[in-house]
This record gives structure tokens, sequence and C-alpha cells, in this order.
């Protein structure tokens, strides 16, 4: 995950100027915590991650708000899918978490 942090910290700098890496991977790297965290079961993850990750991501990108809240929500509910092992509806929802990756994506600009 880490070198996961560190490539998309790399696509960022050149993208949005170099002195954004070091917050970028910062805050990804938080998330990624997060996102772990709540996978194990702590439900208090959930608030870093719709609060403080999506307020960081916003500051540091101009992105809408909504659209990183979506992408949140939408991850949580396969962490959920996982845990609750409903093979049913985990392949959708993780497609919908990806799917919904891409407007934030679209709004990173120079």
């Amino acid at each position: 995950m880490q070198l996961n942090a560190d490539r998309l910290a790399s696509a960022f700098a050149m993208t949005m100027g170099g002195a954004t890496s070091a917050g970028f991977w910062d805050m990804w790297m938080a998330r990624t915590n997060a996102l772990l965290s709540y996978a194990h079961g702590n439900a208090a993850a959930r608030a870093a991650l719709t609060e403080t990750f999506a307020s960081r991501f916003v500051s540091l990108t101009h992105v809408q708000r909504a659209l990183i809240t979506a992408q949140v929500d939408a991850a949580l509910k396969v962490v959920d899918d996982q845990r609750s092992k409903s093979s049913k509806t985990v392949a959708n929802d993780d497609r919908a978490a990806a799917t919904a990756m891409q407007p934030i994506a679209d709004s990173i600009q120079r």
C-alpha cells in the first residue's frame, strides 16, 4: 500500500505541482490506515474517512466534497460487504466504488 501511495503522490505532484506531493502522500496513507482500521471493526474510522480525509482531500485538490464522500461511502460499503461475507453484492459495490473514483480523477486539473 505504501507503493500505491508513492505512485499516486508522484502522479499527483506531476499534475498539481511538486510542493503538494508530501501532503498528498501523508493524506493518502492516513486514508489507507483508516480503511484498514475500519475493516478490522473500528467504527470510529468511518469518521476519519468521511470527515477528516474528505476535508483534507478537498483542501488539497479542490474537488467537490460530494464526489469524495460518495467514493468513500462506496468503498466503505465494499468493506461492509466483505465483513458480512455478502458475495452477492460485493462485486457490484466494488465496481461502484471504482466508478466513483473517475469523476474525482477527472476533476483534478493542472
